[in-house]
């Protein structure tokens, strides 16, 4: 190896511990100064999302936001497709979202990735009882 490419692999391992340091602080001030910090369900089982057609999928990550639909192989959903989605979460409760799908994943299992489908939710304004329900599903775990 070279000099030059040795200290080019330095600079980056630096700079990588950098990014990872400030990010780290941000996020720490951010949770202690009491700011709305957007939360997401993590604890598995999260619940089935069933679209009209009668698939089912597997929620693997949800927040208020929109979820991560766990696909069984490569991912048939669209980019931009609009989707109404019938949630059943694993606390019993249930919620009708509009989403739309705004990334595909393919599995990829060595580094852990599964098939699915990144959603956006969308709702009727700050007081759609369906996106209380998912703060609420949401809440319950950070408990």
């Amino acid at each position: 190896m070279n000099p030059e490419s040795i200290l080019e692999g330095v600079a980056i391992l630096v700079l990588g511990s950098m990014i990872s340091y400030g990010a780290t602080q941000f996020f720490s001030r951010a949770d202690e100064a009491g700011d709305d910090v957007k939360r997401r369900r993590r604890r598995k089982p999260l619940g089935k999302a069933s679209r009209s057609r009668g698939t089912t999928l597997d929620i693997e990550d949800i927040s208020v936001t929109g979820a991560l639909l766990r696909t069984k192989g490569p991912c048939q959903l669209r980019h931009n497709e609009t989707l109404d989605l019938n949630l059943a979460l694993a606390n019993g409760s249930t919620a009708s979202v509009k989403a739309i799908v705004v990334r595909t994943q393919r599995p990829r299992w060595r580094s852990g990735l599964v098939g699915g489908a990144g959603v956006s939710f969308h709702f009727n304004g700050e007081e759609d009882p369906n996106k209380l329900v998912i703060e609420n599903f949401i809440a319950a775990d950070s408990d």
